[in-house]
């Protein structure tokens, strides 16, 4: 018979059963005051033989059960923890029914202050404390990688140019790129997590491309014709139709990823569509109106002597 929650109402301590004295019951079933972890049932069955055959020689149940578990727990960031505890001491589960690293970050801090004067409370972990605080390090680490490859980027492009504003002209259409998706991730309300967080790979990828692909064709179509406004046409009547058809191409491409069934896929294919795009109109707008407005050397070819 079941105490209305589906456990049958057992003695604590010798796990006889309380309504029939030749019924014992261990594990899940039970509903003594313990966790269901593996280790209770371990636990409990050495205490269960002992009164079994107690019980058969007709000698009282002297084996008692004492709530002993053992719970092996992650922590976050290669920490964990063995709690090994018995009735005295209780491990308290929170459910969360999201999974965003912020509203966890919440929750935590929330409780860190509830219990921060509470002998009681000795640790705090779990699953989801350790998927965001991974989300979180995800994030960290693109960061840095964003700032990385941008410094790369534009001393690989001063080497090859020899000018430090070749370095700045590569640079600018990636950071309004940037900040363009990031905006809007944060205006519609996308987080930035370990999918999301591999968009400003793509774009830096992408975007840097493009920019160079102009660059080049414009400083050829400028040193022939000496002039900033028709060596911008050329360019664009040229490397420009190859940039356009390769942009589409792969934004195609990635449009499959909208029609996925899982929201985070979705969100990846949407982003990269519209960092994509940002792109595209940064080097045929930007880069085309900063050659024409600034008029530097590295821009001209130098004649062969």
């Amino acid at each position: 018979e079941e105490d209305g929650l589906n456990f049958i109402p057992t003695d604590k301590q010798t796990l006889q059963s309380k309504k029939f004295e030749n019924m014992f019951v261990i594990g899940d079933a039970t509903n003594v005051p313990a966790s269901k972890a593996g280790s209770v049932a371990h636990f409990e069955g050495e205490i269960l033989l002992e009164n079994i055959l107690s019980y058969i020689n007709q000698l009282p149940l002297e084996a008692k059960f004492d709530g002993h578990a053992n719970c092996f727990i992650e922590t976050g960031f290669g920490k964990a923890a063995l709690i090994d505890f018995n009735y005295e001491k209780a491990q308290m589960i929170i459910r969360i029914n999201k999974s965003d690293g912020f509203i966890i970050k919440k929750v935590v801090k929330q409780i860190n202050t509830l219990t921060a004067n509470d002998p009681n409370v000795t640790m705090l972990g779990g699953e989801a404390l350790i998927t965001s605080d991974m989300n979180f390090a995800i994030v960290s680490g693109q960061v840095k990688s964003l700032i990385l490859a941008i410094i790369a980027i534009m001393v690989i492009l001063m080497l090859v140019f020899r000018s430090i504003p070749a370095g700045i002209f590569a640079a600018l259409p990636l950071l309004l790129a940037e900040g363009i998706l990031f905006g809007l991730m944060g205006y519609v309300g996308i987080r930035l997590d370990a999918a999301t967080a591999l968009l400003s790979s793509v774009m830096i990828g992408v975007g840097v491309d493009y920019t160079i692909h102009f660059l080049w064709r414009y400083r050829e179509e400028y040193h022939q014709c000496n002039n900033a406004q028709e060596g911008v046409r050329k360019a664009l009547l040229g490397s420009g139709k190859g940039i356009i058809f390769n942009a589409w191409s792969v934004i195609v491409g990635f449009a499959a990823l909208i029609f996925s069934s899982f929201l985070p896929i979705q969100y990846f294919g949407f982003l990269v569509i519209i960092s994509i795009s940002v792109c595209l109109i940064a080097a045929l707008v930007l880069v085309p109106a900063m050659c024409l407005v600034f008029k530097t050397k590295f821009l001209e070819l130098k004649e062969s002597s």
